[in-house]
């Protein structure tokens, strides 16, 4: 399920990069502990821009598509 995709994502912008509180709503509300837990297992990859971090677009589709083939 991509971005793209998902209906119940409020005015979900299709950008290249996402800020995290961003990413973390995109990804349900998921919480600040739960999302950095997902990049911790290499579940989620970060991408960083000086001292800041994304989460690109890819990144959360790909993790999407992995959570609904298991």
């Amino acid at each position: 399920m991509s971005l793209a995709d998902n209906q119940n994502t409020p005015s979900a912008p299709n950008r290249a990069l996402y800020p995290v509180p961003e990413a973390r709503r995109l990804l349900g509300g998921i919480s600040h502990t739960g999302f950095y837990k997902l990049v911790k297992q290499n579940k989620l990859k970060l991408s960083k821009i000086g001292r800041r971090s994304f989460v690109s677009n890819s990144e959360i589709n790909r993790f999407l598509d992995e959570l609904e083939a298991t």
